[in-house]
Order: C-alpha cells, then structure tokens, then sequence
C-alpha cells in the first residue's frame, strides 16, 4: 500500500528526524488522491489539477518521530522542470500512475531516469504505485 511504501521508504532513506518525499506521475493519475488518504484519511473525489502542494505529518517510525514534507507535485508537462528540481531535493520519490489508462503509465517517460533511479546527487529512493487515478471505489 502506499503508506506502508512511505514508511519504508522513509526509514530506507535516512536515519534524520526530518525526509521529504515527491509523489510525481501524469496528470490525473491519483497522486493527489493517494496523499490526501495518507494524511486525512480521506478520499477526494473531484480531480483538481495541482501545481505543487506541500503537506508536513509527523510519523512515529520504529519509536522515533520523523518530520515528513509531502510534495504532491502537478502532473502537467509545462511543470516539468519544477517536477524535477523538487525530485532532484527529495529523499523519497513516490511514482504514482493510473492501472485503468496506458496514457498515465506512459507520462512517466517524461521524467529523467536518473532522479526516478535515484542517482541524483541525494541518491533519492523511489517506489511505484499503481492506483485508480482519482477514480472513485471500483474505478468508476
């Protein structure tokens, strides 16, 4: 699930009190969707397209507290260079695409492959998650 791939990826990333993670993907594919549910228990059902929001949670990770900063970035190709420098900053980066559209999987290509293989120069780890893409329960 996605917050037991946060958790992981978190304590994977490095042993600070503080990670920051960036939940990238296509436009529309859930990444908003996924964030929302991860800090409010929430499921949004309108898509409302995001430029780049910044979210912080306090985690309790194996008895120590962990500052998460949450980027849920904006999906849109014209934001591209912004989704990049907030990967190439993050400790974490969080793929998101939709498993109901080929387009949203095939959006990921845009990204550089080095930040998303997590050979930027914070050596970032990165984790996928395939979700309903802001669809309601069952897809619809």
């Amino acid at each position: 699930s996605f917050c037991t791939l946060l958790a992981c990826a978190i304590m994977v990333s490095n042993s600070s009190s503080k990670c920051s993670i960036a939940v990238v993907g296509g436009p529309a594919a859930g990444k908003s969707t996924l964030v929302m549910q991860f800090l409010h228990n929430t499921f949004v059902s309108a898509h409302d397209a995001t430029i780049e929001d910044i979210y912080v949670k306090e985690l309790s990770v194996d008895g120590c507290t962990v500052r998460t900063e949450i980027a849920d970035t904006a999906g849109e190709p014209a934001f591209e260079s912004m989704v990049d420098m907030t990967l190439r900053a993050c400790d974490v980066a969080v793929v998101v695409y939709s498993q109901v559209s080929a387009a949203s999987f095939e959006a990921l290509e845009r990204f550089d492959p080095d930040v998303l293989a997590g050979r930027s120069a914070g050596g970032a780890a990165a984790g996928g998650v395939g979700g309903a893409g802001g669809k309601g329960p069952g897809g619809a």
